[in-house]
């Protein structure tokens, strides 16, 4: 099974810099790169401030590996879906899917997808004054199938199944999954996003590109600088009930690559707001762009079968509930849970315990402990 699959809770990283001679790698969702961090620093640049994230030992676990063409020193790891094949249910990619029949045909092996047309033949864009982005494949590895294939001109034919790259920079903007990732990994946890108020009196996120940490000097935290770590995206999506369009938001997992346990964030960082929140609030649910295909979360038949070859661009809608906290004065309804409640509110008007419940359990650490009845009291007094 993949493990996208197991994991519940967009954007890639972004920008270059010449100032570094690592490869810039760029992480697409439904991919998995595992590494070892070295260093997380603030840079501002022309186009706002950007996390500088470092890694050793990088190796791609899962996904299709290309090199920028007129950057080689950029690299980009795809899921199947975006070059347009299907991902089953067993985790291996084929060539088609019948949706008549609900059967995956054609299975592909990772040297077939490696020397297939639309891997060699890979663009992006136009992008503005960048134009047309052409790329060259380096390799291609399927997880689940144990398989891999690599192009021997730019890497040497690996011993095991990954593509390994070595020392990666990634440069990473102000994005929901990525203001997650830095509550996991730094000192500071919850605390090291900067916040404000929006227009409902609600304590959110800065979303801006400038501003958006509350320190210039991030640190790791002590466990995480020498731990071997698997990072991948996934995006959860649902469609609601008199709602035409799917509500899709991403999650960043990390996990212990010895033991496979997932990385919380550190709920004894300074300053942090958050006892016992789960990192998987971070992102409020926002509308999928129209080039999503309609993806539902955790199914790879959809998730991972688009044919677009370009990601969808980021939702331009406030991120959400990047600031997660406790639970409030009565520890009846998490403040976790305060953009769902938003959420409903603008888009049902109202809903039942029951209904909020099943959709909102995975947000908290203890779902037996929320009042669910008062939260659903509190859709139908937001939408008032």
């Amino acid at each position: 099974m993949p493990r996208y699959n197991q994991h519940s809770g967009s954007g890639t990283g972004t920008g270059n810099s010449e100032e570094y001679d690592d490869t810039t790698l760029k992480l697409q969702k439904y991919t998995t790169m595992r590494g070892t961090f070295d260093e997380v620093k603030l840079l501002n640049t022309d186009y706002g401030d950007r996390i500088l994230a470092k890694f050793n030992n990088v190796s791609v676990l899962d996904g299709v590996v290309m090199q920028r063409d007129d950057k080689p020193g950029t690299w980009k790891v795809f899921g199947f879906g975006d070059l347009g094949f299907n991902v089953g249910d067993d985790g291996l990619v084929y060539e088609s899917y019948d949706a008549n029949t609900d059967e995956f045909n054609g299975e592909m092996s990772a040297d077939e997808i490696l020397s297939h047309p639309r891997v060699q033949g890979f663009s992006e864009g136009p992008f503005g004054s960048t134009g047309t982005l052409w790329y060259t494949p380096v390799g291609v590895v399927v997880e689940d199938g144990n398989d891999i294939a690599v192009n021997e001109d730019i890497i040497d034919t690996p011993n095991t199944t990954e593509v390994p790259i070595g020392s990666v920079a990634m440069f990473l903007a102000n994005r929901s999954w990525v203001r997650t990732l830095l509550k996991l990994v730094t000192e500071s946890g919850n605390s090291v996003i900067e916040t404000t108020e929006n227009d409902k009196g609600r304590t959110v996120p800065v979303t801006e590109d400038r501003g958006w940490l509350t320190i210039d000097e991030p640190s790791l935290r002590e466990e995480i600088a020498d731990r071997t770590i698997e990072l991948f995206i996934i995006e959860e999506s649902q469609t609601f009930e008199g709602d035409d369009e799917e509500t899709t938001w991403s999650t960043p997992i990390l996990l212990d690559s010895k033991t496979s346990e997932r990385i919380t964030i550190d709920n004894d960082a300074e300053e942090s707001n958050d006892s016992d929140a789960d990192e998987s609030a971070d992102a409020e649910p926002e509308k999928a762009a129209a080039t999503d295909g309609g993806a539902a979360a955790a199914q790879p038949s959809g998730n991972q079968s688009s044919t677009s070859t370009a990601a969808p661009e980021p939702s331009t809608e406030p991120d959400g509930d990047d600031t997660e906290a406790d639970a409030d004065a009565d520890g009846a309804v998490p403040e976790v849970l305060d953009d769902l409640i938003d959420y409903f509110a603008r888009t049902e008007g109202e809903v039942t315990a029951d209904e909020f419940r099943e959709f909102a359990a995975d947000e908290v650490d203890d779902p037996d402990a929320v009042d669910w009845d008062a939260a659903a009291a509190q859709v139908a007094e937001s939408a008032e």
